[in-house]
């Protein structure tokens, strides 16, 4: 297997956890602030968000091996078509082989979060816990919006689904103690305390500094900023007031990244 082949390689799993935390984090921004929302934006948002966070673990997970994930994709012609040469990084991100059923309970292969002495089991259980009350709620807005539980229309499923939805405060509640979580990590690994069960002595810390990385575009054509911003520049097009919504919002979420006084101090 050649470094490019290599879906299990660190460095781009670091990368690809730190892109899929910032894109959920965009839809947690836009559900936050969207009060004239009905339940079908809250619940996509939301899903978003919560799916984002879970898929972030996943990816920061040593216990999963991508590279078997990809085998067992060998044959779908979506892939096929995406690497006509050969599956690699350079063409399909990890996350790629993650999908709804990773997170979802009825699946028996599901993930199941961190281990009990991981330092982040606790997080991995909130995220798992907000996937599973919302899932079905997305499914079947998506899918099935005329399901009934009985024979009548005020048994319409959706509206019990509806119900168990969580709110935008419980999954900023969820990133907000992953992050934390994370931050308590990065000051031990600066210290020399290192317990982080996984490929690299300073996760946390390489974790947090690339969720502050920012990327210039060779050919020009955008601002040199991280992929929180990048993401919404994109999806909000020439909306130069959400773009600066967006921008003090995630400069908000900087401070509480930060694990050092350098850090805080840095744009």
């Amino acid at each position: 297997m050649t470094g490019k082949q290599d879906f299990n390689d660190p460095e781009h799993r670091l990368e690809s956890a730190s892109a899929a935390l910032q894109r959920g984090m965009y839809h947690l921004f836009i559900a936050e602030r969207a009060s004239s929302q009905d339940a079908f934006d809250h619940v996509l948002r939301l899903y978003q968000a919560v799916y984002g966070l879970c898929l972030t673990q996943w990816l920061l997970d040593d216990t999963v091996d991508i590279n078997k994930k990809v085998k067992e994709r060998q044959g779908d012609s979506r892939l096929k078509r995406l690497c006509p040469a050969g599956t690699t990084r350079e063409r399909v991100d990890p996350s790629y082989f993650a999908d709804h059923s990773t997170f979802d309970s009825q699946n028996r292969k599901a993930w199941r979060g961190y281990g009990r002495r991981h330092p982040l089991r606790d997080a991995s259980t909130a995220a798992l816990d907000l996937y599973n009350k919302i899932v079905e709620a997305r499914h079947n807005l998506i899918y099935r919006p005329f399901m009934l539980d009985g024979g009548f229309w005020e048994d319409c499923t959706l509206s019990q689904l509806l119900c168990g939805v969580p709110s935008a405060q419980d999954v900023s509640g969820a990133y907000c103690q992953l992050i934390r979580r994370m931050r308590e990590l990065a000051i031990g690994e600066s210290r020399g305390d290192l317990r982080w069960p996984v490929w690299s002595d300073r996760v946390a810390m390489e974790f947090l500094n690339l969720l502050r990385k920012e990327y210039a575009d060779r050919r020009e054509a955008r601002p040199t900023e991280g992929v929180f911003l990048t993401y919404a520049r994109m999806l909000k097009g020439d909306d130069r007031e959400a773009v600066r919504r967006a921008e003090e919002w995630w400069r908000r979420w900087l401070k509480v990244i930060a694990y050092t006084a350098e850090f805080r101090s840095s744009p």
